[in-house]
């Protein structure tokens, strides 16, 4: 137990620091200080990720520890585990104080490092139940319940998405498909024939933190509607024109 404590107070003793960097309201421009600034955040903030389950079970075990003492009649034990337990309850406060203003900063900063475009095209998906057409590098052979393409992303803040779908189809019809993140979907319709490739705002999609993963797939595709997809488009939704 000792270790675990010496372990846990060298862990903070960088908590200064890292609070004014946390709670600075400016965001730098994107270039290498910002990128140091990003990489600073996100490691203190996998470090109180990890540090904090690691108190809250200190302390468990000092109030398991407390109470042996006051069973044993050994209360100046039992006072010095109290008071060590209402000081760990305190950092853990001012932890938990840091850890939301540093989750916003890390939102705030990989927001300002994204592309304003995210496109998602053909070639990066892993399909199921499709092909690539070899002409124009699109999306087709649709069908409901049995095609799936999906696009690996990197971590992108969470918050809203505009959607873009970039298709063509030159028959009259409607066809439906989900654009879908970790938790979130987007419902799509697709009604109007368009005989060179069209891009289309679908709406908005809500992503989540810790979202690895973006797909397209078909829900409903009419008769004789042929659809081709030839990319799939992500805004941060404080960027749309």
């Amino acid at each position: 137990m000792p270790a675990l404590r010496l372990a846990l107070r060298v862990a903070i003793l960088g908590l200064p620091l890292w609070l004014d960097a946390a709670q600075d309201g400016t965001t730098a421009a994107p270039g290498p200080a910002n990128d140091l600034r990003t990489l600073r955040v996100d490691h203190r903030k996998s470090l109180l990720e990890a540090l904090l389950p690691q108190k809250k079970a200190y302390i468990a075990e000092l109030e398991t520890l407390e109470k042996k003492f006051a069973n044993d009649a050994d209360f100046g034990s039992a006072i010095k585990a109290r008071d060590e337990r209402a000081q760990l309850n305190q950092e853990i406060m001012t932890l938990q104080q840091e850890l939301t203003a540093l989750t916003s900063q890390a939102q705030i900063l990989h927001s300002a490092a994204l592309p304003d475009r995210i496109v998602l095209s053909p070639a990066e998906a892993q399909v199921n139940g499709i092909a690539i057409e070899p002409k124009d590098k699109s999306l087709i052979g649709w069908k409901p319940s049995n095609s799936l393409a999906t696009w690996r992303v990197p971590a992108l803040p969470p918050g809203g998405y505009e959607v873009y779908l970039t298709y063509s189809c030159p028959a009259k019809g409607s066809s439906s498909f989900t654009v879908r993140e970790s938790h979130y979907t987007l419902d799509v319709k697709i009604t109007e024939p368009a005989a060179k490739p069209t891009e289309k705002l679908v709406g908005t999609l809500r992503v989540q933190a810790n979202n690895t993963s973006i797909s397209l797939s078909a829900e409903d595709i009419g008769a004789g509607h042929p659809v081709h997809i030839h990319a799939v488009t992500l805004v941060p939704a404080n960027r749309r024109e």
